[in-house]
């Protein structure tokens, strides 16, 4: 199996990508006005999802913005903690974007691939 390569720009916190416990991410008011957008690129695989967990703010206006590389259709999920929905974009392209007002904690964000291999930038901030 081919290593696949993974870009990390991140603030403190917990990421799951997988199964796999990644450095946790974080974000809040302070961190998105001083700090700017915090990212992640990587390859989602085939028919799979990769998630990651993301604290936002109490009151923050939290965005996730998605760019494939147009190579497969993929949606995109935001649940809080206790698993609902809150935000998710599910059309036919693989860019996407969610904006919502957190109520603070942790988010999980979703990104399901529906068909081949796709390379994709996700930012959070």
């Amino acid at each position: 199996m081919a290593r696949k390569s993974k870009t990390w720009c991140v603030t403190g916190a917990i990421a799951i990508l997988g199964a796999t416990a990644l450095p946790v991410l974080a974000t809040d008011k302070t961190n998105s006005v001083k700090r700017g957008k915090s990212y992640i690129e990587t390859t989602v695989d085939a028919r799979d999802q990769d998630e990651y967990r993301v604290r936002f703010g109490v009151g923050q206006t939290a965005n996730v913005r998605v760019d494939g590389d147009n190579s497969s259709d993929l949606d995109l999920f935001v649940l809080n903690g206790d698993g609902d929905t809150v935000c998710s974009d599910e059309d036919l392209t693989d860019n996407m974007v969610c904006n919502w007002v957190a109520q603070g904690g942790t988010y999980t964000i979703q990104i399901v691939n529906l068909g081949e291999d796709n390379h994709y930038r996700m930012e959070y901030y």
